[in-house]
């Protein structure tokens, strides 16, 4: 129990870390340590699955509630990006709103990367419907995809505009 909440501390404490400098536009964003603590339970879990299911490792119930954290995680992680974007909308320039990671996000990490893995995994784990097969396989997968592409907006494109006090 113990390592758990250490692992839950230490997931967010790189949001905490980046939303307290002052040059990137992420260091007015609230949502931040919430994004990289949801991101983090959900990749981990994803992974977790992925190995266990690609290993024969465990049991299917198991496997399945495992996937179910990450599943629930994720929901928290894409409620807390669009509280981001909406934070951002009167803020100037913003990742999401200026340039090519703006692109990359409405284009790819949000559809592709949050809310297909959402969907797909919602519906696989708590509706018992696979929309695609082997979906909860592809679900993780594009979980962990999502999440990366969306860490890599975060610090990346947090670094490339400047919001002055």
């Amino acid at each position: 129990m113990l390592a758990c909440a250490w692992g839950l501390l230490l997931g967010s404490y790189t949001g905490v870390l980046l939303n307290v400098t002052n040059a990137p536009s992420w260091s007015h964003d609230p949502f931040l340590p919430v994004m990289f603590l949801a991101g983090s339970v959900a990749t981990g879990a994803a992974a977790v699955f992925l190995i266990a299911q690609l290993a024969g490792r465990g049991d299917a119930p198991g496997r399945a509630r495992v996937l179910a954290t990450g599943t629930l995680a994720l929901g928290i992680e894409v409620l807390a990006v669009a509280g981001a974007v909406l934070a951002g909308i009167g803020s100037g320039a913003s990742p999401f709103f200026t340039g090519w990671w703006a692109a990359l996000f409405w284009l790819l990490v949000l559809p592709v990367g949050l809310l297909a893995p959402l969907w797909v995994l919602w519906m696989a784990q708590f509706r018992g419907r696979h929309v695609i097969r082997n979906a909860p396989v592809v679900g993780a997968g594009l979980l962990l995809l999502g999440v990366l592409l969306l860490r890599m907006i975060e610090v990346f494109g947090g670094q490339a505009y400047f919001r002055p006090y």
